[in-house]
């Protein structure tokens, strides 16, 4: 349909239809701009003019654009496409550029220029969800006015309003080249990729842990099932409920070593819960926008940093003062009770023991160190700079353990890993809005809660380090008379037992050290006196009799018993015990506890069990 002469308001209204079929003459460039021009004199809050209008007449184009359109042919056979999107950050990029503007055309009075400047980022910044209505109203009232200019100038248009909003912003965004603002979209696309391989570290451990063989337990159907539930929930996030049981129940998921992403993992799906309430029980019809992930944000970072915080205070509680930890902490010894249990017995013993004299001069430093990162924490919504330089710091803290200890916390260190990815791919606004005094007061409020045990409780990790050390030896003789020592990694799926002090309930003796590093975890004086010893058998007895705890139970003992025969026996009739064949067996997840050398060499089913 065309028109010789320009039509008038209301015969253009009237005579407007919405047309499906266009020719393919191409429509003159001045033409275009003309259609512009008046669009743009739509009207808008503040003159912000929150729209972006993007042109398309490629075929190529146009053709990805009719895919995530439900394939409206109109949209191929159109020669131009109108694209309006709204941009719901017009308020607070392009406020300057309006000022400047308005000063030079000399629109307002200066004194009203000087309100817009405060009033504008007050109104908006406190819309929240209402930013985005505003912003898509706006946007439509200007192709309302490009429809009416191109009626009234000869032209038919036709609305389109059956599309995927996300796939439409890709196309817009990645195909065209056009920098329209979609931080929200790839927020959601950022927390679905955090999440997911938050879940991919937990199954990689679960479905390559070896098969339980007491119990005669493969779960291969579980460990399919789970891989099932990894890979769909990265598109139906809610299948994270179930999700979490199967990895819970079947797998030991819910232990010391995985109890970050584990809490993490909950507490996403604790806020979908939240949320589906929320939109039913205020009539919300989306929830996309940033404030929708802010908040989850929040509370991720909120319990991320409660599994260093937890610890910081705990150490700030030991002694008399609040510093005693720091001063007087011998973090040295870790290390020594560390290759005494195993970890690094391939260096030479003067080696050890010399790098070790090395590091007690800088106990105090390292000390401070730990202290200053895990309560600085507190600290972690400031900015977001200081938020990514707290969580590199706690994930350099578990590399730094693993190297001096053997315990390994891959799947903190990986977690962190992937907050750091997270924030650091925040857009300005988000991050504007996450690292806000209000919700800094939150994360405070949260993190206090955690520490008194109100919301979670993760574990204290304090305790004065001294040299003696519990060790309890495995060993087994095999079929031939040979000994071999049996170390936790081969225990597996039982290894978080072996890495311990289980065995604790085997001996007469009393126990004076607190786990199996040899710590003594509240009572300095105590620790004090082991030192002081300096390897008196006589005088670390006496303070055993003295300050030790008898674990001995002779029930517990003929229940051992009768699980490792099951176990021998079941291993000596060829039970299949790694899931992995043999080529494959370096897919398998770490463990944690690397304490993997002794006096004899580790038995990996060399030869049957006598």
């Amino acid at each position: 349909m065309e028109k010789n002469t320009p039509l008038d308001v209301p015969s253009t209204i009237q005579q407007r239809r919405s047309i499906r079929a266009f020719k393919p003459d191409p429509i003159e460039p001045a033409l275009i701009r003309q259609l512009i021009n008046l669009a743009v004199l739509a009207p808008s809050s503040s003159n912000l003019q929150p729209w972006r209008i993007i042109l398309i007449q490629n075929p190529e184009k146009k053709a990805a654009l009719t895919q995530v359109c439900f394939n409206e042919e109109v949209i191929a056979s159109a020669p131009i496409i109108f694209v309006f999107a709204a941009d719901i950050n017009a308020w607070n990029k392009d406020l300057t550029l309006r000022v400047d503007l308005a000063k030079q055309n000399k629109a307002y009075p200066g004194e009203e220029i000087k309100y817009f400047k405060k009033a504008v980022p007050h109104f908006f910044g406190r819309l929240g969800d209402k930013t985005r209505e505003y912003a898509v109203k706006e946007a439509m009232i200007s192709a309302t006015h490009l429809v009416l200019a191109a009626e009234s100038l000869g032209l038919s248009t036709c609305f389109i309003n059956g599309w995927l909003e996300y796939q439409v912003k890709e196309v817009i965004d990645f195909l065209f080249g056009y920098q329209l603002d979609i931080s929200i979209i790839k927020l959601q696309v950022l927390m679905r990729n955090t999440i997911f391989l938050i879940t991919a570290i937990i199954t990689w451990k679960s479905i390559t842990m070896d098969y339980d063989v007491v119990a005669e337990e493969k779960n291969i159907k579980e460990r399919i099932l789970l891989i099932i539930l990894t890979i769909s929930l990265y598109f139906y996030p809610i299948l994270l409920l179930p999700y979490l049981f199967v990895s819970i129940h079947f797998f030991k998921a819910w232990l010391i070593h995985t109890m970050l992403p584990i809490r993490i993992l909950k507490m996403f799906v604790s806020y979908l819960g939240a949320l589906v309430v929320v939109k039913h029980l205020t009539l919300v019809e989306k929830i996309d926008s940033a404030d929708t992930f802010v908040p989850f944000i929040l509370l991720m970072l909120c319990v991320q940093a409660s599994h260093y915080f937890i610890p910081g205070v705990s150490k700030l509680k030991l002694g008399n003062k609040w510093n005693s930890w720091i001063l007087e902490n011998k973090t040295h010894y870790l290390m020594i009770s560390a290759y005494n249990w195993g970890w690094l017995q391939f260096l030479p013993e003067r080696l050890a023991v010399n790098t070790v004299n090395r590091i007690k001069n800088y106990n105090q430093i390292i000390n401070s160190c730990t202290i200053i990162l895990q309560c600085g924490l507190f600290a972690l919504m400031v900015n977001s700079s200081i938020c990514l330089l707290l969580l590199t710091g706690c994930t350099l803290l578990n590399i730094a353990i693993f190297f001096a200890t053997g315990l390994c916390f891959w799947e903190y260190a990986l977690t962190n890993t992937l907050i750091i990815v997270l924030i650091s791919n925040l857009s300005n606004s988000i991050s504007t809005t996450l690292f806000s005094p209000l919700n800094w007061l939150v994360y405070l409020l949260i993190l206090s809660l955690s520490l008194n045990g109100k919301v979670w409780t993760p574990y204290s990790m304090s305790w004065w380090d001294t040299p003696f050390i519990g060790k309890v030896h495995w060993r087994v003789v095999g079929k031939s008379g040979k000994i071999y020592e049996l170390y936790n990694n081969f225990m597996c799926p039982y290894e978080e037992l072996y890495g311990h002090e289980y065995g604790w309930f085997l001996v007469d003796s009393k126990i004076i050290y607190e786990n199996h590093l040899g710590i003594w975890k509240y009572n300095k004086e105590v620790r004090d006196k082991i030192i002081a010893s300096k390897g008196d058998l006589q005088i670390l007895s006496n303070l055993q009799n003295q300050f030790g705890k008898s674990y001995r139970d002779f029930e517990k003992e003929r229940e051992h018993e009768a699980f490792l025969i099951k176990f021998f026996t079941k291993l000596n009739g060829g039970f299949e015990k790694n899931v992995l064949p043999s080529w494959l067996k370096w897919l398998k997840a770490p463990g944690g506890y690397f304490f993997y050398w002794g006096e004899y060499p580790a038995y990996s089913r060399q030869e049957p069990v006598s």
